[in-house]
């Protein structure tokens, strides 16, 4: 047993020996390790610099909003705009400060453009506000305090972020910048409900168009003027406010209304407002209300006219905008 252990010592002992002489300077290979970086191309290009406008070194005010759309509708004497009568527009800062900051907005007619009308200083009121100390953000105030003296066509209002001059505090480069863009629509008021006029009905040289339920426009000029014989509707149907129909007339004919049936008295259609467009632009031809209680209703225009298309919008029945139509037809 002794001779064993004495044997196995001394062969362990020469392996080790053998391994240390062979592990020698030159047989070491040394591996570089790159251990440089780079930031992500999408971090340089989304550089928050480039937003405000500067290096952030300073507090920098700016303005979250920087465009603003809308219509309106001018009918005897009277302005109705789409949105509410007063436009909160967002302003902030890179940093809360330490003071209040008031800011405030300055029309700038260098960047009204050459198509459309300032929009007149008696229709409005701009509000200044303020960046209280620590927080980031304020509203500033347009409110329309007379919007009946908008009349038919394009307004705007360019405006510039102003601010009270405080130290370590700048006005940014790209985000000062803001546009109000209105159109106001004349209506003028001659089309009505009536009774069936003298003169042709057809569909077969007109193109319809619709927002909705764009799939079943081909029901409005097959011919049946009810629901037809299948247990399926067989109608077009507008069931929100902004849902429009747009008839293509494709020959130059002059048109004295339109005739619309409807698939039940509980859709049938009880108001609807009527664009026309030509090719100096589209007119607001009025709002009409329905005086019948059939299924049959006619559209009149006070004088025949020629158009490349006409828009029904604002579509309601007697209960909702849900408004069910079989068929419809131009009168000549």
């Amino acid at each position: 047993m002794a001779n064993l252990k004495i044997t196995t010592y001394a062969v362990c002992i020469a392996l080790t020996a053998g391994l240390m002489s062979s592990c020698n300077n030159d047989d070491v290979e040394v591996i570089e390790q790159d251990t440089s970086w780079t930031i992500d191309q999408g971090f340089i290009d989304d550089d928050i610099r480039e937003h405000v406008g500067g290096i952030p070194t300073t507090d920098l005010v700016f303005l979250h909003s920087k465009l603003n759309t809308g219509d309106g509708i001018h009918e005897e004497g009277k302005t109705t705009l789409s949105f509410k009568d007063k436009i909160l527009i967002k302003a902030g800062i890179t940093r809360g400060n330490t003071k209040d900051i008031t800011v405030s907005l300055v029309i700038d007619e260098e960047r009204l453009d050459a198509s459309k009308e300032l929009l007149p200083s008696t229709s409005y009121q701009l509000e200044s506000a303020i960046i209280k100390a620590g927080e980031l953000t304020t509203n500033l105030g347009l409110t329309f305090t007379n919007p009946d003296v908008l009349k038919g066509g394009s307004y705007a209002l360019p405006l510039n972020l102003a601010f009270e001059e405080i130290d370590g505090v700048g006005l940014t480069t790209n985000s000062k910048e803001y546009l109000l863009s209105l159109v106001i629509y004349n209506s003028l008021a001659n089309i009505s409900f009536g009774n069936k006029p003298e003169g042709e009905t057809s569909n077969e040289n007109v193109k319809l168009n619709s927002n909705v339920n764009s799939y079943n426009l081909h029901y409005l000029v097959d011919g049946e003027l009810g629901a037809g014989s299948s247990w399926w509707s067989q109608s077009w149907e507008a069931t929100a406010a902004n849902h429009y129909l747009e008839i293509s007339p494709q020959d130059n004919r002059l048109i004295k209304g339109i005739q619309i049936n409807s698939e039940n008295l509980n859709k049938r259609l009880t108001e609807v407002r009527i664009w026309v467009e030509n090719d100096g632009g589209i007119e607001l031809h009025g709002d009409a209300t329905v005086e019948n209680d059939g299924l049959e209703q006619y559209l009149l225009f006070e004088k025949p006219i020629s158009s490349n298309m006409i828009r029904l919008t604002n579509l309601k029945s007697g209960t909702s905008n849900k408004v069910s139509l079989t068929e419809i037809q131009l009168i000549y």
